[in-house]
């Protein structure tokens, strides 16, 4: 059969096009990607009205491109189509009327139908989780999960006899593709994430604690989760050996993410666990890691599964509460130092950071929250590490910087250090081989403040670093009058900052103003409105707890 719908190519196009205008000389590509993206939506009832597996395909690669482009309410919508579209194909058999067909055993287009279900459920899921929405239906019988997976470069196509279009031919090696199980690992990782996020959704929307019962359960699911994974799908050195060995490198990139979102569904986790610990408001749940009882840490906590780590068990806690903050606090910190060694590997095998998918930004966010809130701890250990997360956070967007949902993070990120009060103490292990370059004239902060280390570590001057936040924020925005609504669903994962502060940006134009064009003055002031826009109240919540 012919796959290859004007649905499909459009998208495939569109999403083409917005990558190459991310590289240099690629303004050529600035609005080409958005009619390509018009001629596919004209062929979204089409595929409705279809109702066959490539409809399933057109959409979610169509949504794909939605989310790069901050496209958030119609990118959710399409995921959903696509998963209901996959659901009905199943159920129906619709895409089933051919002889030869087995449900036993392997057969290829039975299992390109379960993978199209389960990667629109991932993505249904992951695209409600952005949002701050319940995930629907993940409670309920699923079909099975696929039992292969296969990249298109171990098929070809050949004409068929006596029929339109193609049937496809399996390569030798199409049953030995190295990412063997990471379909069905990474649903059943999303179920779990789905389960999480609508545990936190009752708990910050309509005041339903979960009992620590689910709490616990909902860890060891996670734990069982990552000790079942298959061998191809664990970051070992061999699994790492034979991806290098090849040219699979994005392959790679989709086992890295894989990890990258388990580690994001235990912080997911553990942020709520830290919040029932403190028998606190469900407000608090986006400011946690901001508040002095988390980043008062010492550098031994970042050492958890360490034998010198002096864990806090739960017979020697004055409290199950205390052990349960002290639990979640050492957890967080490792799922946040997981995520930064899992984007170093890629950087040191040449995997781009695009191969992790659009999904991404999420993990960057949580890595983003805690470290600064780690960067405010008096041990200044802690504080190193916390930059040293930043700038590897920071080093993946820049190579992002075209993609609206990180383009903003780094933008969000480039004003939360403006704070003047994040002064870092002394280095406890300076590197002595280093020869550390001259001061930067531009740079309006002093030496030892959160930016001029960041910028050292990235070996990049104030003016650029500020450049590079521009371009990315003009490329990114897909039109003008569509930027405030598009920032909104990406601060909900984003720390509340106080209203004094915004009171204060808003009346104060910092000196990096006089670097920046209109459109980066403009881009500042709209997010500092959305900002205000978010519940005031929480924003009074963390104050008081600041000063307690």
């Amino acid at each position: 059969r012919n796959m290859l719908t004007p649905l499909i190519v459009y998208a495939m196009l569109a999403v083409a096009a917005w990558n190459l205008s991310g590289d240099e000389g690629g303004q050529a590509y600035a609005q080409v990607h958005e009619n390509f993206y018009r001629r596919a939506k004209q062929f979204v009832e089409d595929a409705m009205d279809e109702a066959h597996l490539r409809s399933v395909q057109g959409l979610l690669v169509l949504a794909n491109y939605e989310a790069l482009v901050g496209r958030w309410g119609t990118m959710w919508n399409h995921t959903t189509m696509a998963r209901r579209l996959a659901e009905g194909i199943i159920i129906r058999d619709t895409d089933f009327p051919w002889r030869g067909v087995q449900r036993g055993g392997y057969d290829f287009e039975y299992q390109r139908v379960l993978r199209a279900y389960w990667h629109s459920l991932i993505n249904d899921i992951w695209a409600a989780v952005l949002m701050d929405k319940q995930v629907g239906g993940i409670e309920i019988a699923l079909p099975p999960r696929p039992s292969h997976d296969f990249t298109y470069r171990s098929l070809r196509l050949e004409p068929a006899d006596g029929t339109p279009g193609y049937r496809v031919v399996l390569a030798a090696d199409a049953l030995k593709d190295p990412r063997r199980g990471n379909t069905a690992a990474a649903g059943e990782l999303f179920l779990l994430v789905g389960a999480i996020n609508n545990a936190a959704y009752l708990f910050g929307h309509a005041g339903k604690r979960p009992t620590f019962e689910t709490f616990i359960d909902l860890e060891m699911r996670l734990t069982e989760w990552y000790r079942g994974l298959p061998a191809d799908v664990r970051l070992d050195d061999a699994t790492v050996a034979r991806f290098t060995a090849t040219a699979a490198r994005a392959d790679l990139g989709e086992i890295i993410s894989t990890h990258l979102f388990w580690n994001f569904a235990r912080l997911l986790l553990m942020r709520m666990g830290l919040v029932l610990s403190l028998h606190d408001d469900p407000a608090l749940l986006r400011n946690i890691y901001a508040t002095k009882a988390f980043y008062t840490t010492d550098s031994r906590a970042l050492q958890f599964y360490q034998a010198t780590m002096p864990i806090l068990t739960p017979d020697k806690a004055a409290s199950y509460d205390q052990w349960l903050f002290h639990f979640c606090r050492c957890m967080s910190l490792q799922s946040a130092q997981n995520i930064v060694t899992l984007l170093k590997l890629g950087e040191r095998h040449d995997v781009h950071p695009g191969h992790f998918g659009a999904g991404v930004n999420l993990p960057l966010v949580q890595v983003v929250s805690v470290s600064l809130g780690l960067v405010r701890s008096p041990d200044s250990q802690v504080v190193y590490t916390a930059v040293d997360h930043l700038a590897t956070v920071t080093r993946t967007l820049l190579r992002l910087k075209h993609w609206f949902n990180t383009a903003l993070l780094l933008l969000h990120l480039f004003l939360s250090m403006q704070d003047a009060q994040l002064i870092l103490p002394p280095d406890p292990d300076p590197d002595s081989s280093a020869v550390d370059p001259p001061p930067d004239p531009a740079c309006p902060f002093p030496p030892n403040h959160l930016i001029t280390e960041l910028l050292r570590r990235l070996c990049i001057s104030f003016e650029v670093f500020v450049n590079e936040t521009i371009q990315a924020v003009r490329m990114s925005t897909p039109s003008k009058h569509r930027v405030d609504p598009c920032i909104s669903p990406l601060l909900r994962h984003l720390p509340l900052q106080s209203q004094a502060a915004l009171d204060a940006a808003a009346s104060q134009e910092p000196d990096w103003f006089k670097y920046a064009p209109s459109y980066m003055r403009s881009a500042w002031k709209r997010l500092v409105r959305t900002y205000k826009s978010v519940d005031r109240t929480a924003s009074s919540d963390i104050d008081e707890h600041h000063q307690a």
